[in-house]
């Protein structure tokens, strides 16, 4: 590859790491794939694992799985290459991270992938697939610090699918599994909350113990683990708003109608329209419930976006 297609290449990574706006994100996605079939094996593998989380990101769910699927089979491949005795004399180029990390990593993925797609017994099976590691042959610190990462990964995983099955059971230990991981507890609530309101538990005092932690990425955002903050932003909305309709539904509308009007200006801000008129529809339905000061927010809320020129859905 000629530097200038590298140039480009690395522009385009540049540019989905930055990009606020989900619809660039998808441009940039989109410009990006032209160059994956041109990138050398050891820098195809990133290539292939960011542009599979970048459509993840943006629920392109039959894009990231290509990916997710095309990134475990070139490390597969590589894997075997590298391993294989008759060969043992050649030289291959490997990528930076252990060969054997991409393949797992392509199986959280997917598992990923299906969970996202409420399809948890799918998940569930693609869990065991990066828990099981009696297959890997390396052993070397690097290798066992991986190894443990994804089992670290499974644990937690497993406790979220079987959540989303309907398991309450699991919900305490997943819980205190989560408090004393600082960076995965806000996207495990992310979860936890569409868990409550489909299964219909109590999840309250667990909202109140990381209030504070909710209303911190509120007034700050930025990232949430390894996450950047473009990548979270469109899922802290949705949360707002289910937290917000989990209020609503146990007639606590004071504090359910503020987490609707967050998860509104955050929605504006990303431009996110299906939540933006989720949130307006929710305000809506039981505007005659709500006090001066709420409808006065409500309004200064969208007044300020109609000044943008931002779309917005009337009533």
């Amino acid at each position: 590859m000629r530097c200038a297609e590298l140039g480009k290449l690395d522009c385009i990574v540049q540019a989905i790491d930055m990009m606020m706006d989900q619809e660039n994100n998808l441009d940039c996605a989109i410009q990006f794939e032209s160059y994956i079939q041109r990138v050398p094996d050891k820098v195809q593998l990133d290539a292939l694992k960011d542009l599979t989380n970048t459509f993840l990101s943006l629920r392109k769910w039959n894009k990231a799985k290509t990916y997710a699927l095309e990134m475990g089979r070139i490390a597969r491949m590589l894997y075997a290459q590298k391993h294989d005795q008759n060969r043992s004399n050649r030289k291959h180029t490997q990528p930076a991270k252990p060969l054997f990390g991409y393949i797992l990593y392509s199986d959280l993925l997917l598992g990923s992938i299906a969970a996202d797609n409420d399809d948890y017994d799918q998940a569930l099976y693609y869990l065991s697939c990066y828990e099981d590691q009696s297959w890997i042959i390396e052993s070397d610190e690097t290798a066992e610090r991986t190894k443990e990462q994804f089992c670290e990964w499974a644990r937690g995983n497993r406790y979220l699918y079987e959540l989303m099955k309907g398991n309450i059971e699991v919900l305490e230990p997943y819980i205190e599994y989560v408090s004393s991981r600082e960076n995965e507890v806000l996207r495990a609530l992310f979860k936890i909350i569409q868990a409550a309101n489909m299964f219909h538990f109590e999840i309250e005092r667990y909202l109140e113990r990381f209030e504070g932690l909710i209303r911190e990425h509120l007034h700050r955002g930025g990232t949430v683990g390894s996450y950047p903050g473009h990548l979270i932003d469109d899922r802290f909305a949705n949360f707002l708003t289910d937290i917000g309709e989990y209020y609503l539904r146990r007639n606590n509308i004071l504090k359910g109608i503020q987490y609707i009007l967050d998860g509104l200006e955050v929605s504006y801000r990303i431009n996110s329209s299906v939540n933006i008129a989720r949130c307006c529809t929710t305000i809506e339905h039981i505007r005659s419930k709500l006090s001066y000061s709420v409808l006065q927010r409500y309004a200064a809320i969208r007044s300020e976006q109609k000044s943008k020129r931002i779309l917005v859905p009337e009533k």
